[in-house]
């Protein structure tokens, strides 16, 4: 049975999934209802891959330094402010700053100090947020975006409070150090950082792919969100059983490699159910592949650097994103909704080629 700490960081965790699933739907539309082109909200999702990564890198960098705990707390408080600002001030560049809510490698870093199995607790985080996530597409669904923007300010905030009640252990290096030590061994991830590429060709601009593409209203597309988050918050818990069965790394290539193919087919479904089914697998397999690469990168590390490897890692993720919103919003506003998703499975195909050569040895054991 998890501990009670384990089970606070999870919740605190997977609250903001709230506010992100919320926005995967509602924000684009949303853009989209005040006028904005798909190539400008493209550059929008461009411009918080840059911005949002790069603070959330910097509060790891804080966290490594002086306490992850209070590092999220200050970073929590920075969204709820940016967010407020946003919709209530129409300060529409500040979505840069919230953008995905995440406290980066610092939550990694806690759940791993608190966890006697971190695989266990990375999928149990994940299904807590996968499954609060439904509430966020509920929302955006049924109400208007002043309730759903404000329904996230309480969400943020009471996430912001449960990381009160954790008692963290680490207290820090006392040094602001941007360098990551073990770079070397955290140079195998970088397989990452071309999934980060093709992912952000698509992913950011989902909700607007299914309503240009099939003409979805949001209340669908939020049906089939709520769908997806529900399976793949039944399946997650599969994530330690499949890394024990197959292997770590020969786990997440045989995963990647389906996920690949679902992704490509995705864009040529004729009808909007076959198109659903293999969005539910690619989100499933991409979803279980994540807590096994977390525990194969904190087994990698020192825990002095967890919070900042995790955090570089996914910052040059989101850094090499940032072209990717632009080009999928200049395709959509040609008309053109089947070359992004090509492109993703060229990169993806990259990737997976990447991944097999760096961790060949983990993979023929």
């Amino acid at each position: 049975m998890p501990r009670r700490e384990v089970l606070l960081l999870a919740l605190a965790f997977g609250l903001p999934s709230i506010c992100i699933s919320a926005n995967n739907v509602a924000v684009p539309l949303f853009f989209y209802s005040k006028g904005l082109s798909p190539l400008l909200i493209g550059e929008l999702y461009s411009l918080g891959y840059f911005v949002n990564s790069t603070l959330v890198y910097i509060f790891s960098v804080i966290g490594d330094a002086w306490g992850r705990r209070k590092a999220t707390i200050v970073l929590n408080s920075i969204y709820v402010a940016s967010l407020l600002t946003f919709y209530y001030f129409r300060v529409y560049y500040l979505f840069a700053v919230f953008f995905t809510f995440t406290t980066g490698g610092n939550i990694t870093a806690l759940l791993a100090e608190k966890a006697d199995d971190s695989t266990s607790a990375f999928s149990l985080a994940s299904s807590v947020a996968i499954s609060l996530g439904v509430i966020g597409y509920l929302i955006s669904g049924l109400l208007p975006y002043s309730t759903v923007f404000l329904i996230e300010v309480f969400v943020l905030l009471s996430s912001l409070l449960l990381y009160v009640y954790v008692k963290e252990n680490y207290s820090g290096t006392g040094r602001l150090e941007f360098n990551v030590p073990s770079l070397r061994k955290v140079s195998k991830f970088t397989f990452q950082w071309v999934i980060g590429f093709g992912a952000g060709l698509v992913l950011p601009l989902f909700s607007l792919w299914w309503h240009l593409r099939f003409s979805l209203d949001r209340e669908t597309i939020s049906l089939i969100s709520i769908i997806s988050s529900l399976v793949v918050a039944g399946t997650l818990q599969l994530a330690p059983f499949i890394r024990k069965k197959f292997g770590g790394a020969r786990a997440v290539a045989i995963m990647f490699g389906f996920q690949t193919l679902a992704t490509v087919l995705l864009p040529f479904s004729p009808i909007v159910p076959i198109a659903v089914v293999l969005y539910l697998t690619r989100n499933v397999l991409s979803n279980l592949s994540n807590p096994i690469i977390l525990n194969m990168l904190t087994n990698s590390v020192r825990k002095e650097e967890i919070a900042r490897a995790d955090s570089f890692l996914s910052a040059v993720n989101s850094y090499i994103r940032t072209a990717g919103p632009s080009v999928s919003g200049y395709l959509f506003s040609e008309g053109n909704f089947y070359l992004s998703f090509e492109l993703l499975g060229l990169i993806y195909t990259s990737s997976l080629i990447m991944f097999i050569f760096l961790f060949r040895s983990e993979i023929t054991k």
